[in-house]
């Protein structure tokens, strides 16, 4: 990690220690983990379009664009086209995409979430219990927006198509691992502790040494 980064390394574990204290402590359980981090997905979600409005570095194909290069573009190209000559109109447009599968994503994963701690291990939906943790999640992604992205000059070098990459990588990787837990830990509740403690320190390590993939754009 460079160390122009610090700040937001702090962060980002102040903000997951939170749900490892209030688990180590007995007071957070299964439920209030499993919610805070499927809420964390939406924190992602809206720093990601900010990186995408601030992001500097020009689009595809951002010089002048003809009317006879339009028409002979081929398909996959023209969208692009459009987004480079409109600009501010271009960013929204891609936040927009960007928007529907990830947001429906997590809605129907929080059904399918709603619907195990309800009815199948039947610990409730405990979303006034892990507001803090919220909180303090949106905090530590704002220290790294802020710190990391704008004050740093991130936003200068970063193509706002390359912003709304990782998020889905992270989706993919974090939510697999969290419903692995959840159902390990239900299944095994006298070490439900442990597990979850484990889960909130490899997510935490995830955070700061993402694949490549991963970790391009990422919030």
């Amino acid at each position: 990690m460079k160390e122009k980064d610090l700040v937001s390394i702090l962060g980002l574990v102040a903000a997951n220690l939170v749900p490892l204290v209030m688990v180590l402590l007995g007071r957070w359980g299964v439920a209030e983990v499993l919610v805070l981090y499927w809420a964390e997905t939406g924190v992602v979600g809206l720093f990601t379009i900010l990186r995408v409005l601030f992001a500097g570095a020009p689009m595809p194909y951002h010089k002048p664009v003809t009317f006879q290069q339009l028409k002979t573009a081929p398909s996959h190209k023209t969208l692009p086209l459009f987004l480079a000559d409109w600009g501010l109109i271009g960013k929204l447009l891609l936040s927009f995409f960007f928007s529907l599968p990830y947001f429906l994503f997590m809605f129907l994963q929080g059904c399918a979430l709603y619907l195990f701690l309800e009815f199948v291990a039947g610990y409730g939906w405990p979303v006034q219990a892990v507001k803090w943790g919220v909180l303090g999640l949106v905090m530590g992604h704002g220290v790294g927006f802020v710190k990391g992205y704008l004050l740093s000059g991130e936003f200068r070098r970063t193509f706002p198509e390359h912003c709304v990459e990782a998020p889905f990588h992270r989706l993919a990787i974090l939510q697999t691992v969290l419903g692995c837990a959840g159902w390990v830990s239900y299944e095994s509740a006298g070490y439900a502790v442990f597990l979850m403690s484990a889960f909130v320190v490899v997510k935490t390590g995830i955070e700061l040494y993402p694949p490549k993939s991963y970790g391009r754009g990422s919030v």
